[in-house]
């Protein structure tokens, strides 16, 4: 593995990622959905190998992700440290993937390895934005199924109180963000039973919520000059 001293800068990567692209696969991947200009067209053996070459590698790792071509950050990604990626961060980069390729192999091989990520799959689950959505609903599911020895509190910290939500939602109609959110903790307590039972009792208390802001807004747009 090397260290930060010696390991390539991001120019000799793209070197690297450059001689190793293939036109037809470029083509094939915009065909697949990839915007032509984030494509170099490496197939991920390729990266792979790389990524095995250099090694962790936190600094670069953020450098290449900024370049914001597929492979690059699907290099990002395998150099990142699990341990140095704050929420910030992570929050960063889970809306900035552009394919459903990359929001798996960021899951995969980053998210369920950093305890950030855990902080965040509330608001994940719960995005407006379809594919930051689906990471966070991936999240939910691949946390459930590895860490069960884990009570719902240590496993989703926040999750069970709404705090992970409200923050992320701020200026949005509490229906809409309580609708989400109660059909994530449904979707979580299927999976697991200590989980199920602890969301049936917040789901009822997000009902409430959605309730009184109901009455919140008709009492206000009554308030309305001319309504």
């Amino acid at each position: 593995m090397h260290s930060d001293d010696t390991a390539p800068g991001v120019n000799s990567v793209l070197e690297r990622l450059l001689s190793a692209k293939d036109p037809l696969l470029a083509q094939a991947l915009t065909r697949l959905g990839w915007p032509p200009s984030a494509v170099l067209g490496v197939d991920s053996a390729t990266v792979e190998q790389l990524a095995r070459e250099i090694g962790r590698n936190h600094v670069l790792a953020r450098a290449l992700w900024s370049e914001g071509f597929r492979e690059t950050r699907l290099l990002a990604i395998r150099l990142a440290q699990p341990a140095e990626a704050d929420a910030a961060m992570l929050d960063d980069w889970v809306h900035q993937v552009q394919h459903n390729e990359l929001a798996a192999y960021l899951t995969e091989h980053l998210l369920v390895k950093a305890s950030a990520a855990r902080s965040r799959a509330p608001s994940w689950s719960t995005a407006q934005q379809p594919l930051v959505r689906a990471i966070g609903y991936e999240l939910l599911t691949r946390l459930n199924l590895d860490d069960e020895e884990l009570s719902p509190d240590a496993r989703f910290p926040g999750y069970f109180t709404l705090s992970g939500l409200s923050d992320q939602n701020v200026g949005a109609p509490a229906n809409a963000w309580v609708r989400g959110w109660r059909s994530v903790i449904r979707y979580l307590g299927r999976r697991n039973r200590r989980a199920g039972q602890k969301a049936v009792r917040r789901a009822h208390e997000a009902l409430l919520m959605w309730e009184q802001d109901k009455v919140e807004r008709a009492q206000a747009g009554r308030r309305r000059p001319g309504g």
